[in-house]
């Protein structure tokens, strides 16, 4: 073990945590003086905080230490899977990878359901607007990690080759979809149903008096929602009058998509990426 490797090792797990010192102070019962100490290496925990930090990270202590395979960063670590891989099992490696972290990082977070999501996740690098794309074939790769928006997403080539693009039916659908999500309302209402402010089941009067949408307008956009499945609604009977009372999940998979099209309009242009190339996901007609 060497100074700079715990050093390191401590500042790391802090960020990953997405902690102050203060707060890793005040949670181990020690002075900030303390914990900036050891995350510059001018000292080391002692045994008992060792074993206290180990708990705190949820590490082990050889991890902490650099005695088993956590010592590597991320990007060996990621670097070991990809070594030696051909063109098409990289891609599906890489595929394979982001649909695995799902079911990882679920049951992961379920062992700890104190643990609070109120505070924006931030990935590492956010100062430095990090936009990286990695494309060739079939496989396409994307991430965007900036004040406005952070998010990855990983697509590969599939059996239908698109297909459905051409569909006139699935077209009139998903035209349908983004017409509505054109209207600035629209936009206004989604804004507030998605923020903590807004109570998971309202009335059209409710959402109409939090977003100075006229009413007749809010009523006419929640029941395009619905033709559109992107919420549900129940009739309440209340003392002097029944209800619709409507209801939205946080859909992240909508915000995703306004999320993909705001960074596509707004943000920096391809040749700031950390990496460009051509991606032809479409293949000839098929006979």
């Amino acid at each position: 073990m060497t100074e700079c490797n715990i050093s390191v090792k401590l500042s790391e797990l802090r960020a990953a945590k997405g902690v102050t010192q203060d707060e890793v102070a005040n949670a181990l019962s020690i002075s900030n003086k303390t914990v900036s100490k050891w995350e510059n290496g001018t000292s080391e925990p002692d045994l008992t905080m060792l074993i206290a930090l180990a708990h705190y990270y949820n590490v082990t202590t050889d991890t902490l230490l650099g005695l088993e395979e956590g010592k590597k960063g991320m990007r060996q670590m990621l670097g070991d899977q990809f070594r030696d891989l051909d063109l098409e099992n990289m891609a599906r490696k890489v595929f394979a990878i982001n649909r695995e972290m799902i079911p990882i990082g679920f049951y992961t977070a379920r062992k700890d359901e104190g643990d609070s999501l109120d505070k924006a996740i931030l990935p590492f690098g956010t100062e430095k607007n990090i936009r990286s794309e990695l494309s060739f074939g079939g496989l396409f790769q994307f991430a965007v990690c900036s004040k406005d928006v952070n998010f990855s997403v990983v697509q590969l080539s599939n059996e239908a080759d698109f297909a459905w693009l051409t569909d006139e039916k699935k077209q009139k659908r998903m035209r349908e979809l983004f017409e509505l999500l054109s209207d600035t309302d629209m936009l206004k209402m989604i804004y507030f149903i998605q923020s903590k402010d807004c109570s998971p089941r309202f009335t059209a009067g409710y959402l109409s008096a939090h977003t100075d949408i006229p009413l007749e307008k809010t009523v006419q956009l929640l029941e395009k929602c619905m033709e559109l499945e992107l919420g549900s609604q129940m009739m309440a009977h209340l003392k002097d009058e029944d209800a619709v009372i409507y209801e939205f999940i946080c859909d992240g998979l909508l915000l995703s998509l306004l999320s993909v099209a705001y960074e596509r309009m707004w943000g920096r242009k391809c040749y700031e990426y950390c990496y460009h190339s051509c991606s032809k996901m479409i293949g000839g007609k098929k006979e």
